[in-house]
């Protein structure tokens, strides 16, 4: 997990939410899962893959690095044939 990322967890709702403002766009980007989910992963040392199969690839990835998709795609541009 980033340092420029922020964590919250809601107890009422079973929710927790990581947000950062992207240097791209400017505005917030944030993903909530299953508080559940996070403990699975963060203290289980289980893969995020595994622990969240449902949740898109660049939200795991967000998750992991700090890294928005738009972030993403701006390190890594697609390169055309």
């Amino acid at each position: 997990m980033n340092k420029q990322t922020n964590w919250s967890h809601n107890e009422e709702t079973g929710q927790s939410t990581c947000s950062k403002l992207c240097s791209i766009t400017k505005k917030i980007y944030s993903v909530t899962i299953d508080t559940t989910q996070w403990h699975k992963w963060h203290y289980g040392r289980e893969f995020i893959q595994n622990v969240m199969p449902e949740l898109p690839i660049e939200d795991r990835e967000f998750l992991i690095s700090g890294t928005t998709p738009k972030e993403w795609d701006s390190l890594f541009p697609v390169e055309e044939e």
